[in-house]
């Protein structure tokens, strides 16, 4: 017996209709295969290959995807001068430095020649050597005179002479000296205090103890440190530019935290023709509050990494945000890393703009600003405009895991003081 079946305009669309979803399902689930993919590989890149960031471009040629090959426009090639290598012989000292001249002459009987005339000074030869004045300690006795009156009648107290200038830390012994050879020591050499505290002894027989340093240390922040401070959180109101950033730090023994937890270092640096402002603050979080208050009142160019806790402060009218190309070139070289054979090759087109931007703008790196400043305009200014020709151009296209590499891409300005 024939069975009949009927075929109607409903069940064919409902048949479409589960083609459909299931070709959108499969889609959706071989996107996610090649995102974990992506994953896998970035972190395998991350544990067992080498950290750093620079590639060579004859890595390209262990790609043979042609399709990719053909999407991609190759980048302009921008000759760079060859490294010519210096040949051996000695360093001249540094200019800076100061000279002791030591003259060195021949000895009366041998200014005589063999022939029997006397030889005439013809000119000199000059060698150096290095020579450093180790550290020694001494004992500056202040003495402060006592005055009374001469009249034996007069009531007056006596008059004891002020230290000039006075002593930095009050009832103390410590010099100005002392604190600056204690302070760069344990700051700026990394010297534990109860280190320091036994060169002291063992070498120039001073009995200093690491709670003593640490006293002053602590006081000398107080006192000394702190009215800097404050006076050039007041100086960076008269700077229209702002580079900020913060950094993961361990602190050991904090009260209500473990060791194990992160805390943060937040660095601020102005620009321009002076001595530059660097002002560091400690804080337990990383919280976009930190930023805010650290940037409040501020107004000018802040040049930030795409940290989203920046936001805030950057989204103010009076506030022009610039980005890092480093921190843009890092994303690039993570998707070069992670990502498949013709996304990796787009992702080092990109890298190769970078370099030939950071080439161009390096060449007069050293001019003073409204020079500079005219040459990004004229020259770099070009190259920029470039790269964001080449974005727009890929902007649809995925150079790497949507996770980890998102493109923070700064803002295509060109001034004189980023």
């Amino acid at each position: 017996m024939e069975a009949v079946v009927e075929i109607t305009d409903f069940s064919i669309e409902n048949v479409l209709a589960q083609n459909d979803e299931l070709r959108c399902k499969l889609e959706s689930r071989d996107h996610q295969i090649m995102l974990l993919e992506e994953k896998i590989n970035y972190l395998l890149y991350h544990r067992f290959s080498s950290k750093s960031e620079r590639f060579d471009k004859r890595q390209q040629l262990l790609f043979g995807n042609e399709d990719a090959a053909c999407e991609v426009e190759p980048a302009t090639e921008t000759k760079v001068p060859e490294h010519t290598r210096k040949t051996g012989g000695r360093r001249v000292p540094p200019q800076h430095l100061p000279r002791v001249r030591v003259e060195h002459d021949l000895l009366e009987e041998e200014k005589q020649c063999s022939c029997g005339s006397c030889l005439n000074r013809i000119g000199e030869e000059v060698s150096f050597q290095y020579d450093v004045i180790p550290a020694r300690f001494q004992v500056i006795e202040n003495i402060k005179f006592k005055y009374s009156c001469s009249n034996s009648k007069c009531k007056q107290p006596p008059i004891t002479a002020q230290q000039s200038p006075p002593a930095p830390l009050p009832r103390t012994q410590a010099s100005p000296g002392v604190l600056a050879w204690v302070g760069s020591s344990k700051f700026a050499d990394g010297l534990p205090l109860n280190r320091i505290a036994s060169i002291a002894g063992k070498r120039f027989g001073v009995p200093f103890t690491s709670t003593t340093l640490a006293d002053w240390m602590i006081k000398g922040a107080e006192q000394i440190i702190s009215p800097l401070v404050a006076t050039m959180e007041n100086a960076l109101d008269g700077h229209d530019y702002l580079h900020i950033d913060e950094t993961t730090l361990q602190v050991l023994s904090e009260e209500g935290r473990t060791a194990k937890q992160k805390s943060y270092i937040w660095c601020r640096v102005t620009g321009g023709n002076d001595t530059p402002i660097v002002l560091m603050h400690y804080s337990p979080s990383r919280a976009g509050a930190v930023a805010s208050k650290l940037l409040e009142g501020f107004s000018g160019f802040l040049q930030t990494d795409g940290y989203a806790g920046y936001g805030a402060s950057a989204s103010r009218p009076n506030v022009i945000q610039l980005g890092c190309w480093a921190h843009v070139r890092r994303k690039f070289d993570v998707a070069r890393k992670a990502s498949s054979p013709g996304a990796a090759n787009i992702a080092r087109q990109g890298m190769e703009l970078i370099r030939e931007l950071y080439y161009l703008d390096n060449q007069e790196k050293e001019k003073p600003p409204d020079q500079r400043k005219r040459y990004r305009q004229e020259v770099v200014k070009s190259c920029l405009d470039k790269i964001r020709s080449w974005i727009n151009r890929n902007q649809c296209r995925r150079l790497a895991m949507e996770v980890c590499c998102r493109m923070h891409l700064p803002t295509l300005t060109t001034n004189g003081q980023n």
